[in-house]
């Protein structure tokens, strides 16, 4: 299954547009979890949204749409066939579209190249407003030489927004740019913001052949396929004559070195101490919104059965469940011979109650732990 956001990727639509055909009952969600309120979609619901928007490109209403696709009328088909004969114009663009959809498109697996970006963040009204920000990005860097680089956008929006998308525009410069200290120190007088990606050991790479749109979801339809997690935002580098896109992903089937070498550290430097201000009784409340401009198409994270619906914290570092312990501020949970870590961030005061949350750390969740709150009971 997938999350709205995932989905309205993969069928290029806005997330907006699938709130609503839930709202009139067009398109329903598979499933909706009562305790988040995620929405999830089938593989299968993909092919009734592509049904849904060919009905509208041939000019049926909503109403329309939401009968013929409980009972196919052949009468009606052939009607609004006939209607359409003569808008060759339009029927060429729907044709071209299909084309292009069967189109194999490359996804590969690979070492990340390690960009050196220099950039800005903002938020564009549209994709021609890019050309806007990287001329006074250019004028902000005042070296003409680099406008030969590439220049890259990297999309922090969640789903497929047709307009005022959050993103980072910069450029792609070589790495002499961060053992310089005065370009380091002028970039950031000016607001201009050097970022370098060199933790991220793995990607997922395409080259655009069709659409931006049409390539995002090639890349989450491989991902979903092989066992991969993708973990951050996209970027979409222009060169010359193409459009390469990258984001972060790691193989569920590989140990993640990040984790592995925390769990290490921790080992070592963990504290025996039981603070009091974490000890009680704890009631879970759900899931923190992941960033937009994170997501998981595997849908992979820690899953919060009713055992975990609370968990009691005792002054001698036991829990209400066997393989976890805590102590510092850490859960400690052992799963298969393998010791996890999960933050316990520090108890807050909301109105009369106290809550407090935990970024929850396991063998399910690989790459990233999720961040879950809980409400103190007792």
């Amino acid at each position: 299954m997938y999350r709205i956001g995932e989905f309205s990727y993969l069928c290029e639509t806005t997330i907006k547009t699938l709130r609503y055909y839930d709202k009139i009952h067009l398109l329903k969600p598979v499933k909706i979890d009562p305790l988040t309120g995620y929405r999830y979609y089938s593989e299968d619901q993909i092919n009734i949204l592509k049904k849904i928007k060919d009905l509208q490109l041939s000019g049926f209403s909503l109403d329309e749409i939401k009968d013929l696709l409980k009972n196919e009328n052949k009468e009606k088909l052939n009607a609004q066939i006939k209607k359409i004969e003569d808008e060759s114009s339009k029927k060429i663009m729907i044709l071209q579209k299909l084309k292009n959809n069967m189109t194999k498109q490359k996804v590969e697996f690979i070492a990340n190249p390690n960009f050196t970006i220099v950039g800005i963040p903002t938020t564009i009204k549209s994709r021609g407003g890019i050309e806007l920000v990287l001329k006074k990005l250019d004028k902000k860097i005042r070296q003409e030489q680099f406008k030969k680089y590439p220049y890259i956008v990297e999309n922090y929006e969640k789903g497929f927004s047709e307009k005022n998308t959050r993103c980072f525009i910069g450029r792609i410069l070589p790495d002499y740019i961060l053992s310089n200290p005065y370009f380091l120190y002028e970039y950031n007088k000016r607001g201009i913001r050097v970022i370098n990606s060199k933790k991220v050991k793995t990607v997922l790479h395409t080259t655009v052949e069709t659409t931006i749109l049409d390539s995002y979801k090639k890349i989450i339809e491989y991902a979903n396929e092989n066992n991969i997690q993708i973990s951050g935002s996209f970027q979409e580098v222009y060169n010359d004559d193409k459009i390469d896109i990258y984001v972060a992903a790691y193989d569920l089937a590989q140990e993640n070195d990040v984790e592995l070498s925390h769990r290490m550290y921790l080992e070592k430097n963990i504290t025996n101490t039981h603070p009091k201000e974490f000890v009680g009784k704890w009631q879970l409340m759900g899931e923190i919104v992941e960033p937009p401009y994170l997501f998981n198409p595997k849908k992979v994270h820690t899953k919060t059965g009713s055992k975990y619906d609370y968990i009691e914290l005792y002054e001698d570092g036991s829990t209400n469940f066997e393989n976890i312990s805590w102590k510092d501020h850490y859960l400690v949970m052992k799963e298969d011979n393998v010791t996890f870590y999960s933050d316990l961030f520090k108890p807050y005061k909301k109105g009369f109650s106290t809550y407090m949350n935990i970024l929850i750390n396991s063998k399910e969740s690989n790459s990233r732990p999720y961040e879950y709150y809980y409400k103190k009971i007792k």
